[in-house]
């Protein structure tokens, strides 16, 4: 028998690792976009440093902003706000921190923009992820 708060940490765990999975893909689309889908390797080596902090970085603004406690359905414009709050605040926080160090800088200013915004798209439009493709009740 399962419990609720074993189905919760479950729910949780979930559309954590998919946003994980979702950061990762935005950042990589933002390379090959940035470079025109030639990618040199120190960025490719960069990106497979350092995607785990920066994924936990998105993560951590989702939590924040109560993203991971929304049950999305049908959601409406309102809604959206603090997905996008959460995912503009952890590209700054990667983007400033790239900038302040640029000894571990792993990927381009323009690189983590853009990956932050198809992030953001990523996200709203997840079945399984935090935003309002996730269904009621998972």
């Amino acid at each position: 028998m399962k419990t609720p708060s074993l189905c919760l940490v479950k729910r949780y765990l979930r559309r954590m690792f998919v946003d994980a999975l979702l950061v990762a893909c935005s950042l990589y689309l933002g390379l090959l976009i940035r470079f025109e889908g030639h990618i040199p390797s120190y960025y490719l080596e960069g990106l497979s440093r350092y995607i785990l902090p920066i994924a936990l970085v998105y993560l951590s603004t989702n939590g924040l902003f109560g993203v991971y406690d929304t049950l999305w359905g049908y959601a409406n414009p309102q809604e959206f706000v603090p997905l996008l709050e959460s995912t503009a605040l952890g590209t700054l926080i990667v983007a400033v921190a790239g900038a302040l160090w640029p000894e571990i800088r792993p990927l381009p200013i323009g690189a983590l923009v853009v990956g932050g915004m198809l992030s953001f798209v990523l996200f709203a439009a997840s079945p399984n992820g935090s935003g309002a493709g996730a269904h009621r009740g998972h």
